[in-house]
């Protein structure tokens, strides 16, 4: 019989395997969601990332209008085809950029673009559609880290007599 590929592979191997094609999967079906078959579709791209995010969308979705890459550190060459870019190159290009990257690492992404997009009115959004210059752009005096202060935290207890904390799930690990 015809040898599957799977059975060259030991169990940790397969279970690798599986992680990642469900990590594909559901990477495709976020951005098919959003950008293919959501409000965001008919625009030239350029995918932020040069991982395996960038790769399954690139492969996935030949059709989809990306006409280049950006990256952090890379700023020539090419990624699955498609060149990477540096930001300048888009001041006469009419597109939006998709962010490939983990959540952790939007943020930082927007703020090192932010300024430049803003500029040239190039929108910046996450794999779930999210714009992040509304998800970012937000009044930080409005933010609880800046509104939060003793008086507050007073006239919210006033009314209890008593407090409790659990130590241990607050301030200490414990294993059981």
């Amino acid at each position: 019989g015809e040898e599957r590929p799977e059975e060259g592979l030991n169990k940790e191997q397969r279970k690798k395997k599986k992680i990642l094609m469900d990590e594909q999967k559901k990477v495709t079906n976020e951005f098919r969601r959003n950008f293919i078959e959501g409000n965001l579709v008919e625009k030239q791209t350029i995918l932020y990332g040069l991982g395996r995010t960038t790769r399954y969308i690139i492969s996935t979705f030949p059709e989809f209008p990306v006409i280049g890459l950006l990256d952090g550190t890379l700023s020539n060459g090419f990624f699955c085809e498609k060149p990477i870019l540096e930001i300048e190159d888009l001041s006469n290009k009419d597109v939006r950029i998709i962010v490939l990257a983990r959540k952790a690492s939007e943020k930082i992404i927007y703020n090192r673009i932010c300024d430049f997009c803003k500029q040239y009115n190039i929108e910046i959004y996450n794999i779930h559609g999210v714009n992040l210059e509304e998800l970012f752009s937000k009044n930080p005096k409005n933010d609880a880290y800046f509104t939060v202060n003793e008086k507050l935290i007073k006239d919210i207890l006033n009314p209890y007599h008593y407090i409790s904390f659990d130590i241990f799930g607050t301030l200490l690990e414990r294993k059981l």
